[in-house]
């Protein structure tokens, strides 16, 4: 069953439409000085592949935990 859901998973991914958000991501914050998201390396995009740039970084869940983050009394430890 577990096997079964992982190559259903799989074969659904579409990742030309996944290269398509990252652009959307790096448009959306591109005036955001410290967000960063890596760029698809057309034309090394196809449905089943996806090459993109490494972005140096820390993961999200460093800010979302950081004492810093002034929504963390909004938050619970649930959320991670």
């Amino acid at each position: 069953c577990v096997l079964s859901s992982r190559i259903s998973h799989t074969t659904q991914v579409d990742l030309s439409r996944e290269a398509a958000n990252l652009r959307r991501f790096n448009h959306n914050f591109r005036k955001t000085r410290h967000v960063f998201f890596p760029v698809p390396l057309y034309p090394l995009v196809t449905p089943d592949v996806l090459v993109e740039t490494y972005e140096q970084g820390e993961h999200i869940t460093a800010y979302i935990q950081s004492e810093q983050n002034p929504y963390n009394h909004r938050w619970g430890p649930h959320v991670l």
